[in-house]
């Protein structure tokens, strides 16, 4: 189970919900 990337996924779809609201 690669956990960076999961990280990374989670990290992202995060940053694009900032984004949305912003």
């Amino acid at each position: 189970w690669r956990w960076q990337s999961a990280v990374f996924g989670c990290s992202f779809l995060v940053f694009l919900l900032l984004i949305r609201y912003i």
